[in-house]
């Protein structure tokens, strides 16, 4: 389906996207296989994913059903069961993920918001 956001594990071995079919996806590029497939955000606008540094973990965002923004941190190896799903608010700006493994921030910006 069509790839709406990618990024790769902290070593390289694996690679996440997010998907307009609303799903998650583990891509082990080594074999062209894909290594875990689930249920991303359920919104019919945009989804990002990224990779929370060597801690194996996956930090997505994305809005739900009834259009309100959210989160997810998953583990690579489990996509099916969320670790924390969290419902952040109404906005309408696609919450942009940045992390900064060397101090282990995580900074989301609202596009279009004043606030980070």
């Amino acid at each position: 389906d069509i790839i709406q956001y990618v990024a790769w594990n902290w070593d390289g071995s694996l690679l996440a996207t997010a998907c307009k079919d609303k799903k998650i996806r583990v891509f082990d590029p080594r074999t062209n296989t894909i290594a875990q497939e689930a249920e991303g955000h359920q919104g019919v606008k945009g989804s990002r994913v990224i990779g929370l540094g060597r801690n194996n973990r996956l930090f997505t965002t994305g809005f739900g059903k009834t259009s309100e923004r959210q989160y997810m941190i998953l583990d690579h190896t489990d996509l099916a069961n969320p670790l924390v799903s969290c419902n952040v608010d109404n906005a309408s700006g696609l919450l942009m993920p940045f992390f900064d493994p060397d101090t282990g921030v995580l900074f989301l910006a609202g596009k279009g918001d004043g606030n980070i």
